[in-house]
């Protein structure tokens, strides 16, 4: 379960609804990118690092669950989801999440 409280009210949602979290605009806020909505709520990133450790931080901005990737493209360093949405990876973390992806034995598309 991934756990995230807003306007004073705590939210549970199944693991394999969460797509990513990205840094929101403004400071301290987060965008949560569910496979059926996006939700905005107050946190860091590297809180969410510590708290959920089944994600995977790609990149500055970006904290993933490899399970719900589809598609790496090494190339241009992006990750894409089902849903068409895509990822940046940074230069530094695309050899960890290859060798996690493989680890792991998920089924996701690398080119």
């Amino acid at each position: 379960m991934f756990s995230y409280s807003k306007g004073g009210q705590l939210f549970n949602v199944p693991l394999e609804q969460v797509l990513f979290i990205e840094t929101g605009t403004s400071r301290n806020k987060l965008v949560l990118h569910l496979l059926d909505r996006i939700v905005q709520y107050n946190g860091k990133i590297s809180d969410e690092t510590v708290a959920h450790p089944e994600l995977f931080r790609v990149h500055k901005s970006f904290l993933v669950n490899p399970q719900m990737l589809v598609r790496i493209d090494k190339q241009h360093q992006l990750g894409y989801f089902e849903n068409g949405e895509t990822v940046d990876i940074a230069i530094r973390k695309m050899h960890d999440l290859v060798a996690l992806i493989k680890q792991s034995d998920l089924s996701v598309t690398m080119d």
